[in-house]
């Protein structure tokens, strides 16, 4: 099977900025239209409870995959779609790893400010480029990085303190999702996403 061709035509990433004055339902559509393949997370009743139904359900609460098969199902827009539509709770995820315009993504997913990003760069010699960043519920950061041609990155726990990567096989919450804390998941640096180094 040959490599997906690259999409040339997409929409300038500026549309980032109505994600945080929308629904989720046009979310989805603003990432389909950039090229990015959202998927469908749990989300949160108003006890704070994940609409997963789990009682064990702790750390993940709000963000965990709504479909088993979300790492290889092909992206189907209407079906998400039609998904909020019966459960406007859902969050929205941004698959990680090969997206549908033919790049891989990859985050990186500070878990705090940019400062713990500093070892990292120390090691690599150089500071990691401004790229799209989001602010996450809890505070922190994720990093968008297209990667390199020929490049694959997997997940990675522990790249530096507080700091993990997501790669092929992972995700991440996207905005307008909302976190445990109540805060939402918002855009802070609306640019296409840089090339990691």
């Amino acid at each position: 099977m040959s490599a997906p061709a690259i999409a040339t035509n997409l929409p300038d990433w500026k549309v980032l900025g109505w994600v945080s004055m929308t629904d989720k339902r046009d979310a989805v559509a603003l990432y389909v239209r950039l090229g990015l393949h959202p998927i469908l997370l749990h989300g949160l009743l108003d006890d704070g409870a994940c609409t997963c139904g789990r009682k064990d359900c702790d750390r993940s609460r709000g963000k965990h995959p709504v479909s088993n098969n979300w790492q290889s199902a092909p992206l189907d827009s209407r079906a998400l779609d039609s998904a909020l539509v019966l459960n406007w709770r859902y969050n929205v995820g941004l698959r990680t790893g090969m997206q549908p315009c033919g790049r891989g993504l990859v985050v990186v997913d500070v878990d705090g400010s940019r400062d713990l990003l500093r070892p990292v760069e120390a090691e690599a010699g150089e500071p990691l480029p401004r790229t799209l960043t989001a602010r996450t519920g809890s505070g922190g950061l994720h990093l968008f990085y297209w990667l390199r041609a020929g490049v694959e990155l997997r997940n990675r726990q522990g790249w530096a303190p507080h700091v993990d990567v997501r790669g092929y096989g992972g995700q991440v919450v996207a905005a307008p999702s909302v976190h445990l804390s109540g805060n939402k998941y918002q855009w802070i640096d609306i640019r296409e996403p840089a090339v990691l180094p």
